[in-house]
């Protein structure tokens, strides 16, 4: 009866050690994720940002639209090596979506970038001006999480405005 009750003490302890071992794992593999989104999101924004001629925002914020006069000629992102006129970026729940314009083609191409998504928003910094542009994007909170640590910022500069002008 004694060897019962340590037995099924010690069944019980290893259950609970798998257990909080599987939600330790649920939890890393998320933020995983999480880093891996924002880190794609970061350096696709960034590019486009930088090599753009000109921006524009909408007055909502949830939408920031790139234009490229010439700058990104024979762009991968262009089927058949067409150039790059314009880049747009949205929010449509819960994804990130990219639309791409081609010279050769009439309107957006457009595919979702980045999932689990809640929220996506641009401004102006300063905001009178458009030197530079800050995303800001709320992903969906993991368990447990303060909703204030799953929302994150980064700032960059749209080149040809920060330099005076784009030399093609």
């Amino acid at each position: 009866m004694v060897a019962l009750v340590i037995g099924l003490i010690v069944v019980l302890g290893a259950g609970q050690l798998f257990i909080a071992s599987k939600r330790t794992y649920d939890q890393m593999e998320q933020l995983a994720s999480r880093q891996q989104s924002l880190r794609a999101l970061y350096d696709f924004i960034s590019l486009d940002v930088r090599t753009a001629t000109s921006a524009s925002i909408n007055a909502a914020g949830s939408e920031l639209t790139l234009f490229y006069e010439g700058r990104r000629q024979a762009d991968p992102a262009c089927s058949g090596g067409g150039n790059l006129v314009s880049v747009k970026y949205s929010y449509a729940s819960p994804s990130v979506m990219v639309g791409v314009q081609c010279d050769s083609a009439s309107g957006y191409t457009t595919n979702a970038l980045v999932n689990g998504v809640e929220a996506l928003s641009f401004s102006p910094l300063p905001p009178e001006e458009l030197p530079y542009v800050e995303a800001n994007v709320t992903f969906e909170a993991m368990s447990g999480e303060p909703a204030d640590s799953s929302i994150f910022s980064f700032v960059v500069a749209l080149r040809c405005a920060v330099f005076d002008g784009c030399a093609s």
